[in-house]
């Protein structure tokens, strides 16, 4: 039997969308290959969520990644601000991750603001 090596894990940050849901999804992630694959995203829809982009954020080590993406997520989220969506079944009036805009308009911020904060990546289009 082939031994099965382990397939490391690629930080990012990623636009999302589904099929039966009208908004765009921002997140961030340790692991891109498994984060579509959470509960969350299989329990809640029938069909899966799909990447419209991908962004392998750049890092000397592991943590360095995951402190990028987590970086670049939050800072496009409030540059988002004003278009994210009230979340919703809340009291607190808490803002979601998600947003009315076009999957392209958010590809395009976060492009900005990662060469605004001097995060490197590597882009991947659906």
């Amino acid at each position: 039997m082939a031994e099965q090596r382990a397939r490391p894990q690629v930080a990012g940050v990623y636009v999302a969308r589904h099929p039966e849901h009208p908004d765009t999804k921002l997140g961030c992630t340790e692991d891109l290959a498994r984060r579509l694959l959470d509960s969350g995203y299989r329990l809640l829809f029938a069909r899966p969520w799909a990447y419209e982009y991908a962004f392998e954020v750049e890092g000397a080590t592991a943590k360095e990644r995951k402190d990028n993406a987590y970086a670049l997520e939050q800072a496009t989220l409030r540059a988002l601000e004003g278009e994210r969506l009230l979340r919703r079944h809340a009291d607190n009036g808490e803002r979601m991750e998600t947003t009315p805009l076009p999957a392209a308009a958010v590809d395009a911020l976060v492009q900005r603001v990662a060469a605004a904060a001097g995060i490197g990546y590597s882009r991947r289009v659906r």
